[in-house]
């Protein structure tokens, strides 16, 4: 009984420390985090081969769109993210992969790939230096 009574005095406590907004601090380190995961796909997606697949390039596009929405989500909570560029870039690397004939060799399609996915890593090159991201 004895519990179950401070259990219940508690728990509003502990709602409310659950609740309270993230740090400054550990929404950069979120933000940076969600950046090199990002960078990570669009590498994935990069150094696809001429053996690859357009199933491998479908999951690698797959990668690197969960990739740019947990970094969008993750700079609402850093008011110096200027993704503006960043989302640019992603845009132009989605239209690239998806004017991608399902006919067409990743081989023909690996020169545009790889120039949009470099746009990609610069826009979030330029980020990392502006958040002071650790590299």
């Amino acid at each position: 009984m004895k519990k179950a009574i401070t259990v219940l005095v508690a728990f509003p406590f502990l709602t409310l420390i659950a609740c309270q907004p993230t740090s400054t601090q550990n929404a950069t380190a979120e933000f940076c985090g969600n950046l090199a995961k990002l960078e990570q796909a669009v590498n994935q997606m990069s150094n696809l081969t001429p053996a690859s697949t357009v199933g491998d390039l479908r999951a690698a596009d797959r990668a690197v769109d969960q990739a740019i929405a947990n970094v969008r989500e993750s700079a609402q909570r850093v008011k110096e993210a200027r993704i503006d560029d960043l989302n640019q870039a992603y845009n132009n690397l989605d239209k690239t992969v998806d004017s991608l004939s399902n006919r067409q060799t990743l081989a023909s399609a690996a020169t545009s790939i790889k120039q949009a996915s470099a746009k990609v890593k610069a826009a979030k090159a330029q980020l990392d230096s502006s958040i002071n991201c650790p590299q």
